[in-house]
C-alpha cells in the first residue's frame, strides 16, 4: 500500500487541531478521509507486520522522508516542519 499525501496531511491537521483546540473549517471531510485511509490500511494484509520491522532510527528517517515527500506538493516546508515538531512533542509527553 502506498501512503498518500492526503493521508499524511489529514494526520498532520488532526494533530494541529488537537494542539490548537480549534477545528479547521474543512475538518469533517478530512476526518472522513483519515477514517477511510485508516480502514484501508487496516485491511492491507501484512502492513502492520512490515511497519513493525522498522526497528532503527535510519529506517524510520527513510520512511518519514518518503511520507513527507508524498505530501510535499501542497504543504509549505515550514508547515511540514511544524507538524513533525508537534508530533515529536506529543511522543515525548507520552513517555
Amino acid at each position: 500500500m502506498k501512503v498518500t499525501k492526503t493521508f499524511l496531511k489529514d494526520i498532520i491537521r488532526e494533530v494541529l487541531e488537537e494542539q490548537e483546540g480549534q477545528p479547521q473549517a474543512a475538518a469533517p471531510k478530512q476526518r472522513a478521509d483519515v477514517a477511510r485511509v485508516s480502514k484501508k490500511m487496516g485491511a492491507t494484509s501484512g502492513l502492520a507486520d512490515m511497519m513493525q520491522n522498522i526497528d532503527n532510527r535510519l529506517e524510520l528517517q527513510e520512511l518519514l522522508l518518503q511520507l513527507v515527500q508524498g505530501v510535499g506538493e501542497k504543504l509549505k516546508p515550514q508547515d511540514i516542519y511544524m507538524a513533525l515538531n508537534l508530533v515529536a512533542k506529543q511522543i515525548q509527553k507520552g513517555q
